[in-house]
């Protein structure tokens, strides 16, 4: 009946909202009313996006315009609202699974584009409207939180939706559009909380566009398809310089740092490092401005100067960021070098040399710097720099031995330029004739104009009389069509260096790329060549093994040779000549027909070679590659994927073994760096994918020991034969993880297969890898940051699948792979002579014990085999070292000790502590945090030690037994169940029954769903009575509860809070003590009867609603002055955990104060409800 009255209810809603009601939208909005059936909500967003089409959207040019709303205002009144309704359904449904989301997106997908479009208009026109900063950002900022919803609901996972480029640049246009920055807008200055409120949202929005390989990709051609000189192209360049001066503004003032401010400018940089790396027209566009040096100035001052942030390490990967370890182009050398050292760059590096912790990324700046302070502009500004350093800064640097080189190169060419005669930039001082000492008599010119070759622009002369001379003699030859060649021949490119001079010195014209190169080949050479490499090609066009291995050692230089060779050599590997999957494994397969065994294998070791050799080219030539490759792509990677599973099958040594797997490993990566994982709609992404998974599962090493194997002897790996052979396929399977696309089709595989056995290997591969890394690296206890590098790889593959698979998790789950790699780590790095590093098993806690812990069952089975795996032994001797510092997920002692109620962690961190040496407690104890943690531990231990036996049902789950039996506390009682639900258990029938008759009825019925107030996972289901977590799997109960065991136990542990000496005194009868055992360390307050009947959930449920509490507290006001009762609640995985005890009161005896009512309690029994929580 309340279904069918919810569902009415519901319906005369929706019609109000149909009709544009203001008062059904905002009712709808609101927290409680938003539907929680699937349906329903699919009803709604259609309902709501019906009020934003696509063609009542004014037309753009009306958008600045004042005074638009006022044409209809209700209409636009009600689009607001409608949008914000929409947004905060999107809110409640993020926790959704993926299938519930796709579903939701397939329903708002017809009305996208309106959608779209009338929230890009509000985020425009409320930045005209309105003065106050909150309504000048109003719509920018929900159009933000829009746009970033429908991206995680997996817009951003279909390349193909034309809705998706009208997201991303709609986010350009955010970026772009911003109230502070309209010529017309008089909004205030904003503040910090401003800033981080109104203003992050948009930059977030667009990193998390660029973040995305798709969405980055449609935001790049938007911007290079911009005309030359459009308004659109000039507004973008000007808002990156905008963003950081509106940073400046907002935090420099009182120069306030810390971690937030810190990074909402790295979000800018981020953005700039991703568009600009994939769009030259912005990239030179930003060169014109400041934008360089002006962000870098702000890192230095935020690093170096703010009192909050001392952070070298961010300064430092900026200066990677901006000034990279490869070669920059001339002018960005000649302008942007000098801008960067101006604003901190070589106060960045100096300071980076004073901390010898600090590691630079791409090489030591300094000496990038040496290679270019030859030139005159770069050598003032680091003389200028250098000049304003403190002198103690100085001081300190005069002993670093590459710093006091740098500045004998930087002093003796101060010195060199300091008397060299001022030129003018129209002024030619020698003349390029080389016979022009001969035909003048002034070597050195002075007040000369000169002339040029105005064909190439290269060569500059005094007169004409020298130009002519100069031409008859070489410039002729050198002036020809023939200097292409020249030009792009790469056997000098040192001359690069050279060409700042010419451009600054002699004229101003713009530099040809490449020029000063030595000449070509003669037109004979080059023919010869061909004419070579067209007899090799018809060599390997026939199979010739021998003209094959050639191939791989004369690989052409020219790009139309090399793609005739790859077409050659995958001619011979074909998708219809692969071996059925099914004689994969079978011997003596090779033997069949040997001569094109070996064919196939020399052609795709050919082809491998040819993309080494190529894979320095810029990625327009890569992409033409692939091209090439395309039509053949099917069968090279699956002959790959077939010889990485035979090589481990005939051989016997070692190399041979693990040949196929290691040229296959290699043969993906180059493919994917070729740009093949640009292309998610590409079928042979998924096979690549799938083969990467494939060759993660199959190793030598772990292939089935039967009858077919039993002649398999493969030695045992030696350190340098893991990193040489396992570690590329571990590398290989890590880019498909870390890549957005080649993640989601590994996902998709994973879930999506119903086959039993190939997930059970997929799980015992994580397994399998942690033996093997265990096997290589442990046995002669030698390690390295190699060694855990290698080890890091696989538990990153694991972070990033098990994120996205329930299914891989939950296996995962139920076996020893999470303690097993923590216990690893931990002794590696502790142990280890050359790996003294507590920072990586601090990252390896923050991985398999994160912030917020995933589940109920991992907490319940996962967690214990972690604690004891070495969890706790890590987080101590982190408590022993103050500089470390825990990542985001703050300090997991405060974790561990939010969940030391549950029996299970209590009794893995009493074991953990008793096996720690006495040195290590001794040092601990004197560490406040450690002592308060100590203390409930052991306090917690006392508590359960004394448990009812396992199989025993020591209290009735009949409010009223105590009035029926003269049992209260039962003993070897058996006792019985609820055969339906299996979450009661009683001591007789008669009590089953009365429970029945009063609360069970109500709660066992198809209500229950109401009742539990959930929509939870199937879960796994336990045996009652035996296991102290138990969750259903029945598909119509969403709900969850703890064993009678563990509820047992929870009074116990009530009980004792209750008689512990530090609880306070409480005189009033009605009031109940209420332990928050979610806090460090744990609260108390004293709650009356009214606050209990009033307690919400965090989500704005009621926490004692239902009937059984409801006559749990009336007892208790009933009978306050015999029953007393007490509470408590904790986290529980994904759940709240809410417990109501109930005590009798024992009578005091002489000498005891009537009013300590707590000296004597008799347990009469506990009830627990298991919320879920709304949020991780």
């Amino acid at each position: 009946m309340e279904a069918r009255n919810q569902s009415r209810r519901f319906n005369v809603l929706l019609n109000g909202v149909k009709r544009g009601s203001p008062s059904d939208l905002e009712r709808l909005a609101d927290w409680g009313e938003w539907p929680t059936d699937l349906d329903q909500a699919c009803q709604a967003f259609s309902v709501l996006l019906k009020h934003l089409k696509l063609e009542d959207v004014p037309a753009l040019h009306k958008w600045n315009l004042c005074g638009i709303e006022s044409e209809d205002e209700a209409a636009h009144v009600k689009r607001r609202t409608a949008s914000q309704v929409i947004l905060s359904g999107l809110t409640k449904m993020i926790t959704s699974d993926d299938t519930t989301k796709a579903r939701v997106l397939e329903v708002m997908q017809p009305y996208l584009p309106g959608f779209i479009a009338w929230t890009t208009f509000y985020a425009r026109r409320s930045a005209n409207l309105y003065l106050e900063p909150y309504k000048a950002y109003a719509g920018t900022y929900h159009a933000c939180w829009i746009f970033r919803r429908l991206m995680e609901y997996g817009l951003k996972d279909q390349p193909d939706n034309p809705c998706l480029p009208q997201l991303v640049e709609s986010a350009l246009n955010l970026w772009m559009w911003d109230p502070l920055d309209i010529p017309s807008s008089m909004v205030p200055a904003i503040s910090a909380s401003d800033y981080m409120r109104f203003i992050e949202p948009t930059n977030h929005l667009l990193l998390l566009c660029t973040m995305h390989s798709g969405a980055l990709r449609i935001a790049i051609d938007r911007i290079n398809t911009l005309k030359k000189k459009e308004r659109c192209e000039h507004q973008l360049t000007h808002s990156f310089n905008f963003r950081c001066d509106q940073w400046a503004n907002t935090f420099r003032k009182d120069k306030e740092g810390g971690d937030r401010p810190t990074a909402a400018l790295w979000t800018i940089l981020h953005v700039y490092e991703s568009l600009s790396s994939g769009s030259v027209v912005l990239q030179k566009n930003l060169d014109k401005t400041p934008f360089l040096s002006k962000a870098l100035a702000l890192v230095a001052e935020v690093t170096l100067v703010w009192p909050n942030t001392g952070k070298l390490c961010l300064a430092v990967e900026v200066v990677n960021l901006l000034f990279p370890p490869q070669s920059l182009n001339a002018f960005a050398m000649t302008h942007q070098v000098p801008g960067l050292i101006k604003a901190g760059l070589l106060d960045i590096i100096a300071s980076g040399h004073l901390v010898p912790s600090i590691k630079w990324p791409g090489g030591n700046p300094l000496w990038r710097l040496y290679r270019l302070v030859y030139h005159p502009r770069v050598c003032d500004a680091v003389v200028s720099a250098t000049n304003a350093m403190p002198e103690s800064k100085l001081k300190a640097l005069a002993a670093n031995p590459d710093w006091n080189k740098f500045q004998d190169v930087v002093s003796d060419l101060r010195n060199v330029y300091s008397v060299a005669p001022p030129l003018n930039r129209n002024e030619v001082p020698l003349c390029d004739n080389l016979f022009h000492p001969t035909m003048s008599q002034q070597v050195i010119l002075k007040d000369t104009k000169g002339v040029q070759c105005s064909w190439c622009h290269t060569t500059v002369y005094c007169s004409r009389e020298c130009q002519h001379k100069d031409w008859d003699l070489f410039h002729k030859s050198e002036c020809t069509a023939n200097r292409v060649q020249r030009i792009v021949n790469p056997e000098r490119p040192s001359l690069c260096e050279v060409r700042p001079f010419i451009k600054e010195w002699f004229f101003n014209n713009e530099i040809l790329s490449g020029r000063l190169y030595t000449p070509s080949l003669t037109t004979m050479d080059a023919r010869n060549r061909t004419r070579g490499f067209n007899v090799l090609l018809d060599g390997v066009k026939r199979g010739s093994p021998s003209h094959i291995e050639r191939l791989v050692e004369e690989w052409p230089a020219d790009f139309d040779q090399a793609c005739q060779a790859f077409s050659a050599l995958l001619e011979h590997l074909k998708l219809e000549d692969v071996p059925p999957l099914h004689i994969w494994n079978q011997f003596g397969l090779e033997s069949r027909n040997a001569l094109f065994t070996v064919k196939c294998r020399t052609a795709l070791q050919a082809t491998l070679n040819g993309l080494d050799q190529m894979s320095g080219s810029d990625d327009a030539t890569k992409s033409r590659v692939l091209e090439v490759l395309e039509p053949h792509l099917s069968g090279l990677i699956s002959w790959a994927t077939f010889f990485a599973r035979r090589s481990a099958i005939p051989s016997f040594e070692l190399p041979n073994a693990y040949a196929g797997t290691f040229h296959a490993s290699w043969l993906f990566r180059r493919l994917l760096e070729y740009g093949l994982n640009n292309h998610p709609d590409n079928p042979s992404l998924s096979q690549l994918v799938e083969s990467a998974l494939n060759l993660w599962m199959w190793d030598p090493l772990d292939m089935p020991r039967g009858a077919k194997f039993a002649s398999r002897m493969v030695p045992p790996l030696s350190a340098s034969d893991y990193m040489k052979y396992i570690e590329p396929t571990n590398h290989l399977l890590l880019l498909c993880a870390m890549d957005n696309g080649t993640r989601r089709i590994a996902l998709e595989r994973i879930n999506t297969l119903r086959n039993k056995e190939w997930r059970g290997q997929l799980t015992h591969s994580f397994n399998f890898r942690c033996d093997q890394w265990e096997n290589t690296f442990k046995k002669d206890n030698k390690g390295g940051m190699v060694a855990i590098g290698a080890f890091f790889k696989i538990l990153f593959v694991y972070q990033a699948l098990s994120s996205g698979s329930a299914v891989l998790r939950k296996n995962l789950n139920k076996t020893p792979f999470l303690s097993k790699a923590l216990g690893l780590v931990a002794g590696a790095t502790l142990a280890w002579p050359n790996t003294e590093e507590l920072c990586l098993p601090v990252e390896a806690v923050n991985l398999v014990f994160q912030p917020h812990f995933p589940n109920a069952l991992a907490m319940t089975h996962t967690l214990p085999r972690v604690i004891n795996s070495g969890l706790l032994h890590v987080i101590a001797n982190a408590l022993l070292v103050p500089s470390i510092k825990w990542p985001d997920g703050g300090d997991p002692l405060w974790r561990l000790y939010r969940l030391l109620y549950y029996p299970r962690v209590c009794d893995a961190v009493t074991s953990a502590i008793n096996a720690m040496p006495d040195t290590t407690l001794k040092a601990l104890s004197s560490i406040p945090d450690w002592k308060k943690f100590y203390g409930v531990a052991s306090d917690l231990r006392n508590v359960y030690a004394a448990a009812p036996p396992r199989n025993e049902v020591p209290l009735c789950d009949n409010l009223f037994h105590p009035t029926m039996s003269h049992q209260v506390i039962l003993k070897d009682t058996k006792g019985v169940q609820c055969s339906w639900c299996h979450t009661t258990v009683y001591c007789s029938r008669e009590c089953q029954q009365k429970d029945w008759d009063l609360f069970h009825k109500a709660e066992c019925t198809a209500n229950r769903v109401e009742r539990i107030g959930l929509t939870l996972p199937n879960s796994i289901r336990e045996p009652p009575l035996t296991q102290s977590h138990v969750l259903t799997t029945d598909r119509q109960l969403h709900g969850g509860w703890l064993s009678h065991r563990t509820r047992a136990l929870f009074l116990v542990l009530m009980r004792a809070l209750l008689l512990h000496p530090g609880m306070p005194n409480i005189e009033d009868p009605l009031t109940v003590p209420w332990f928050d055992l979610r806090t460090y360390p744990h609260n108390m307050h004293q709650l009356d009867v009214e606050d209990m009947h009033n307690q919400l959930t965090d989500y704005g449920e009621d926490t004692f609603g239902d009937a059984r509490s409801k006559a749990i507290l009336d007892e208790f006001v009933e009978k306050g002055g015999t029953v007393r009762l007490a509470g408590f609640i904790a986290e529980f995985g994904e759940y709240h955990i809410f417990t109501l005890a109930r005590f009798r009161r024992v009578e005091p005896g002489l000498g005891t104060a009537p009013r300590v009512w707590h000296s004597g309690l008799m347990p009469l029994g506990v009830h627990v409800r298991v919320l879920r929580r709304p949020f991780p």
